[in-house]
């Protein structure tokens, strides 16, 4: 697109010698047309924007043609009390939708336009336990302290079910020190079996209320368990431990270890089939599992020569479809795995010149969260935002949330193992 502009010019053309005036003097006019070049298109690096309310994002123009005039643009916006912009830099307020338009500011009125989805923050449920005084289990609700229970007690897993009722799973010790297992719903306690057993995992699913974990039974024997609805729904063999339940699609994934002639064997048993992970009689140990549509994850921890060398014993492992991978090559623990798209998240410690350092590998790379006497539990995810709690010793134990890599204390003299979002 182009403007013409005419420039009248006068001329006069004459010839001036030594004291002597032109013999003639005639005017011409001379016409010249100039062609500024319009703006025709404007690229936006997003057509589309999701964020969090709080959260900000630059976009960038790409102004055509490059020998365009004037390439410069105006934003704005069409619901400033949603998201408002400045220079390219996009503001959540609010939750709803907002266009944000770039203008060109030439007479060429060319826009382009990003649609902004602004979703509000998670909640965020942290569940731990004070070590200070009289130790208590303790739930943390964006970053308020709520106390569970009045004695010494442990959290493992956090669910919600779509009505807002909270589920918590943990494990208490009885007035003659042995363990219970307990599930909490909306802070009030229930104890899962009238033997010694404990809670590790709970999932909601529709109307339904899944635990995995163990109990002893009548005959003092340890196995894993899940209960669904408060009753035994299974049971695993002789001298086992469930410490992860999943769900996906139709099937049931449940992760644990089973004592075998003196080795403890990790196990995954999917809809009640088991499968021995370890290789050999080698003793490993599961923490936590992700199943990502047919993928299963399990972090966890080898034992690499059975305990004859407690500073090199544990290694961190991560088995993607029973297939092992070590994570350090250095006494090492992986506790959490979470998978967003084609990242995989794995969360714990590694020791490093006599510290325990809290440490993930994302997609293997390790990266160092502290350099003080610490570890990672659990990690989970809201949209691109990734969270991970733990404790730092500071010089008292600190429970911790990170936000991306950013940690906040959530309360001294304790620790955090389980993170949820909604």
């Amino acid at each position: 697109m182009r403007r013409k502009s005419t420039i009248l010019a006068l001329t006069l053309i004459g010839v001036v010698a030594m004291g002597m005036a032109a013999c003639d003097d005639p005017k011409k006019e001379i016409i010249d047309e100039i062609e500024d070049v319009l703006v025709t298109e404007i690229e936006l690096s997003l057509p589309t924007l999701d964020l969090l309310v709080g959260d900000k994002e630059t976009l960038t123009v790409d102004v055509l043609p490059a020998d365009a005039a004037n390439r410069n643009v105006e934003w704005s916006s069409d619901a400033t009390d949603v998201a408002t912009v400045t220079g390219g830099v996009v503001t959540a307020v609010a939750v709803g939708e907002a266009k944000i338009t770039a203008t060109a500011t030439d007479e060429s009125g060319v826009t382009a336009v990003c649609t902004v989805t602004v979703e509000r923050q998670p909640d965020v449920y942290v569940g731990g336990r004070v070590t200070y005084g009289s130790p208590k289990a303790v739930l943390w609700v964006n970053g308020v302290e709520e106390q569970l229970f009045d004695r010494d007690a442990f959290v493992f897993s956090i669910d919600i079910a779509e009505n807002d009722d909270v589920y918590v799973a943990g494990w208490a010790l009885d007035s003659k020190y042995a363990p219970e297992a307990l599930l909490w719903k909306n802070g009030v306690a229930a104890k899962l079996s009238e033997t010694a057993g404990i809670a590790h995992s709970v999932v909601v699913s529709g109307d339904d209320v899944y635990v995995a974990g163990m109990d002893y039974g009548t005959e003092n024997v340890y196995k894993a368990i899940l209960w669904k609805n408060g009753e035994i729904e299974w049971t695993g063999p002789n001298y086992s431990d469930a410490a992860t339940l999943c769900f996906s699609g139709d099937d049931m994934y449940i992760t644990g270890y089973v004592d075998r002639d003196g080795s403890r064997l990790l196990a995954v048993w999917k809809n009640g089939v088991e499968e021995i992970l370890s290789e050999g009689n080698v003793s490993a140990y599961p923490y936590q599992m992700f199943v990502s549509g047919e993928d299963v994850y399990v972090a966890g921890v080898v034992d690499v020569d059975g305990g004859q060398n407690p500073a090199n014993q544990d290694k961190a492992t991560l088995w993607k479809n029973g297939v092992p991978q070590t994570l350090s090559n250095v006494r090492s623990q992986a506790y959490t795995v979470y998978v967003s798209g084609e990242d995989v998240y794995v969360g714990g410690y590694v020791a490093q010149d006599d510290v325990l350092a809290a440490t993930i590998w994302k997609n293997g790379v390790e990266e160092t969260m502290s350099d003080k006497v610490s570890q990672v539990t659990h990690i989970n995810g809201f949209g691109d935002d990734i969270y991970m709690v733990g404790y730092i010793m500071d010089p008292t134990a600190k429970a911790t949330l990170w936000k991306n890599g950013v940690p906040s204390t959530l309360g001294d003299n304790a620790d955090a193992y389980y993170v949820y979002l909604k």
